[in-house]
C-alpha cells in the first residue's frame, strides 16, 4: 500500500524566508507606541516558528530561536535597533 502524507515531502523548497520574517516582525514592531515589548516579540517568533517549523531554512530558524531566547530574560534581548534592522531586510 502506498501512503502519501501532505507537507512531508522532504524535497520540499522552503517557502518561509528572511523577508516574510523581515515583514512579519516590522507589523509586529509598529504595535508598539513605546518602548517594544521583547516578551511580545518573543512569543510572536515562537507562535511563527510552530506555524512555518517545516517551511524555513536554517538562517531563519535561528534568528526565530534567538527572538524566542528574550522571553528569559533582559540579557537575552537584541537592542532596539537590531531588531529594527532586521525588520528592514530586503525592504
Amino acid at each position: 500500500m502506498d501512503v502519501t502524507i501532505r507537507g512531508t515531502d522532504q524535497g520540499a523548497a522552503m517557502t518561509y524566508s528572511e523577508h516574510d520574517l523581515a515583514g512579519e516582525l516590522r507589523e509586529v514592531l509598529k504595535g508598539f507606541s513605546g518602548a517594544i515589548d521583547y516578551g511580545q516579540v518573543a512569543d510572536w517568533a515562537y507562535q511563527t516558528y510552530l506555524r512555518h517549523a517545516r517551511d524555513i531554512g536554517p538562517d531563519v530558524k535561528q534568528l526565530l530561536v534567538s527572538l524566542e531566547a528574550m522571553a528569559m530574560g533582559p540579557e537575552f534581548a537584541l537592542p532596539d535597533g537590531r531588531l529594527r534592522e532586521i525588520a528592514q531586510w530586503n525592504y
